[in-house]
């Protein structure tokens, strides 16, 4: 219900209704407090929290270097695929915070809460209840861990979520062309973040069409000329790379994920099936009572955030960091759900009192599903002291030193970053014969001829290793105990250490100056 349309005197409230109210509210808060206090801890540990995050600080890197984000594939370099504003807009943290993950974990964090204010304003603005606005936010909050502990991190998903947050709040409620304008530039901004923004807003563009025609024309003027200024520049700075890479090598990535039906078991039906039943019921209530425009409106954005969740999360690396976007529409759509449940039983107070229990009931329950150790995801004093004695070993090699999956380490011990395993793996699973060709042999030219006095492996089921046991030995694992393991996403670390066979690099020294016991 919009602010414009009359909402009936609301009576008095009973304790219990009191009581069951400050239920929902207490454990709201806590979903937002606990987030807020995981991010505050993890925010400063100097290593990665999820195995990609190091790349994203190889990628500002390279912006503050003014070194081309998007060249040809290579084993110094080679880019996510992704559009470039994250990186930007954390090339500016470093100037604040310096050089590190720190910098890029504020900019995201920073970006969730902005995403938690828009949650909280889109249910407000439309029941002028805080109390369904605050669960909004507490729910979206509370699936931190079952989007895998992903809103803080140094990767571009909760800058693009909050861009496309932004962007559904102008459509929804502004009523001028300046409204559609800013929310075409959002959208613009959301999808130079994350480009499955496209895909995502596609019907509630539709929904635009349909029933704000006003605002349909300078959204898309502004959103189509916004967005292809910035891909006209960046492609043509970078010879057509940062098409390939973005639009061309991403729609070629297999859909070797996880299995269709995952997500529907792993998240929908496991996490939020209580929120995805109380948004079923705000939709089929709302057709039945025909508010036509407002159903559609979040049918639309279910269906759009939900279709772009289920497509990244099977796709092949697909995570859960997939279902954020259909988390935040959903905790707003189900908290409308709620709302409108106990607005059927306005004056008839017994009956009120009955449903506010049974709903405070199916809130608690529903956030108790989503619970979570929030130590699991706090890095250790060990885990840091690990990471330590991790850059000793390698510095004593007094030349190059190739660690896969986590070229972010070199610039500390005073030697060069190389592009990651999962650059190698988005090149060979497209349909670029000449760039896989030049790839493959550009890093067996490398492993081959010698060029790195050690290289640091996550496993040893490595596409690569028998061209590396060629010229290489290996020595062992660098861990023995159960630290440095990432607390988001692929659980993996740098641990299996190779030195060249030559008589200049002496198996003492990488075994001697900091082996992990």
């Amino acid at each position: 219900m919009s602010e414009s349309e009359q909402l009936p005197a609301r009576p008095g409230r009973s304790p219990f209704t009191l009581a069951a109210e400050a239920l929902i509210a207490t454990a709201s808060v806590a979903g937002l407090v606990v987030f807020a206090a995981v991010a505050y801890f993890r925010m400063r540990f100097p290593f990665e929290l999820e195995w990609i995050e190091g790349s994203m600080l190889d990628h500002v890197r390279r912006v503050i270097a003014g070194l081309p984000l998007y060249p040809p594939p290579s084993l110094d370099f080679i880019p996510a695929l992704y559009p470039p504003l994250y990186y930007y807009v954390a090339a500016l943290a470093c100037r604040a915070f310096g050089d590190g993950l720190f910098a890029l974990r504020v900019v995201s964090s920073i970006a969730a809460l902005g995403c938690f204010v828009l949650i909280f304003e889109v249910v407000r603005r439309e029941q002028r209840r805080a109390l369904w606005a605050l669960f909004a936010a507490g729910l979206f909050a509370a699936t931190y861990r079952a989007c895998g502990a992903w809103l803080d991190l140094a990767r571009v998903d909760s800058l693009f979520l909050f861009f496309l947050l932004a962007s559904i709040a102008c459509v929804r409620f502004g009523d001028s062309a300046a409204a559609g304008v800013a929310a075409g530039l959002l959208a613009a901004a959301a999808t130079l973040t994350k480009q499955t923004a496209l895909p995502a807003l596609a019907p509630l563009v539709c929904w635009t069409v349909f029933y704000r025609r006003r605002r349909a024309v300078p959204l898309l003027a502004s959103f189509g000329a916004a967005f292809a200024v910035a891909a006209f520049l960046l492609d043509r700075a970078s010879a057509g790379w940062f098409w390939r890479y973005c639009f061309t090598y991403q729609a070629q990535q297999p859909m070797s994920g996880h299995s269709p039906w995952a997500f529907w078991t792993v998240f929908i039906f496991g996490q939020t099936p209580i929120a995805a039943m109380a948004a079923v019921a705000y939709l089929a209530g709302g057709w039945f009572g025909r508010r036509n425009a407002e159903t559609w409106f979040y049918a639309a954005l279910l269906a759009g955030t939900g279709g772009i969740s289920w497509l990244a999360y099977t796709k092949s690396g697909g995570a859960d960091n997939n279902f954020l976007p259909l988390a935040a529409v959903l905790a707003i759509v189900a908290a409308l759900g709620f709302a409108e449940a106990v607005r059927m039983f306005a004056g008839r107070p017994r009956a009120q009192r009955l449903a506010i229990a049974a709903i405070a009931a199916l809130c608690l329950a529903q956030f108790a599903s989503l619970r979570y150790d929030p130590a699991a995801l706090v890095p250790s004093p060990a885990d840091a002291a690990a990471g330590g004695r991790l850059l000793a070993t390698l510095r004593v090699f007094p030349g190059e030193v190739f660690i896969a999956g986590h070229g972010y380490l070199g610039p500390s011990i005073g030697k060069r970053s190389h592009s990651h395993a999962q650059g190698w793996q988005d090149v060979f699973h497209t349909r670029d014969s000449a760039a896989k060709r030049a790839l493959e042999a550009e890093i067996t030219a490398a492993f081959a001829g010698g060029r790195f006095d050690a290289i640091v492996l996550d496993d040893l089921d490595y596409p690569f290793l028998r061209i590396l046991l060629t010229r290489y030995r290996y020595v062992g694992e660098l861990f023995r105990n159960d630290e440095f393991w990432p607390k988001s996403g692929i659980v993996t670390r740098p641990d299996f250490l190779f030195v060249r066979n030559d008589p200049a690099v002496s198996e003492d020294d990488a075994t001697g100056s900091g082996r992990h016991g």
